[in-house]
């Protein structure tokens, strides 16, 4: 099967796949799986919604890590939010989702 996809293809995958699915998350639902699975979502400093365009823009900006050798990572303790570039890169922060409650459809008695 290896031979079958060509190299370029399968580098592109390995891009393209995250890239489309963190930037599609974020747009949509404002989390990814693993942010759902902490509680956490991504919301604008502004309070509106991510537009596709910046959430595109949110993934590429991770790759700052490694264009810092990961220095960028000691935000996380400078900033008084915990943010790191790519959420400096589009205004973004990273909170707690607070937990539905259940309502009730009529009082108590």
């Amino acid at each position: 099967l290896e031979r079958l996809i060509p190299d370029g293809i399968r580098t592109a995958a390995l891009f393209l796949v995250p890239a489309i699915y963190f930037a599609f998350a974020t747009w949509r639902w404002g989390t990814t799986i693993g942010k759902r699975l902490f509680g956490l979502r991504v919301v604008r400093l502004d309070g509106r919604r991510l537009t596709l365009v910046e959430s595109i823009e949110r993934f590429g900006a991770y790759f700052g890590v490694f264009g810092t050798l990961g220095l960028g990572l000691l935000d996380l303790w400078r900033d008084p939010n915990g943010r790191l570039g790519h959420d400096h890169a589009v205004d973004t922060v990273v909170v707690r989702a607070l937990p539905s409650r259940p309502t009730l459809a009529a009082p108590l008695d």
